[in-house]
């Protein structure tokens, strides 16, 4: 299930599975954001992020954007890169804990 969204409200408990790919550095507040993710996953179920690490180099596009900033070119960064460090990440419950929510 897929689901674009801005400010729509999902039952409590709706759905089995909750990820969040690639975008947890674009949510200005990622631990409400998790904690919106395990709010609506079932017992059971699992609720995921994954990012690359905006903060070491790890985005994709790291070099191009170096090269761009070397050049005086500001580059916009998104609203909050450090929350996809993994230590970020691990502080948030539900995407520390290895059992399912």
């Amino acid at each position: 299930m897929y689901l674009r969204t801005r400010r729509r409200y999902l039952p409590t408990l709706a759905s089995t599975v909750a990820v969040m790919s690639l975008v947890i550095f674009f949510v200005p507040d990622a631990a409400t954001g998790v904690a919106e993710m395990a709010r609506v996953v079932r017992p059971g179920g699992t609720v995921t992020s994954y990012a690359w690490d905006m903060s070491d180099g790890g985005f994709p596009y790291e070099a191009l954007q170096s090269e761009m900033r070397g050049l005086g070119v500001e580059v916009p960064v998104p609203p909050n890169p450090d929350a996809s460090r993994i230590e970020i990440m691990s502080l948030m419950p539900c995407l520390s804990r290895k059992e399912s929510v």
